[in-house]
């Protein structure tokens, strides 16, 4: 998924609330990573709940 939003272009990755998959993103980026990913910035932000 990493890999095909950097071919669509996009510079950045963001990831909201992936609590429920912080394993399997830890195991894909360097996999990734080898396989030229190159975004610029990678950012965990959590959700924002209107209260």
């Amino acid at each position: 998924m990493m890999l095909a939003l950097q071919g669509r272009g996009c510079h950045n990755i963001n990831f909201v609330t992936p609590e429920h998959v912080v394993p399997q993103i830890l195991e894909a980026l360097p996999l990734a990573i080898e396989a030229g990913l190159q975004a610029a910035s990678m950012c965990w932000a959590p959700a924002q709940v209107a209260t």
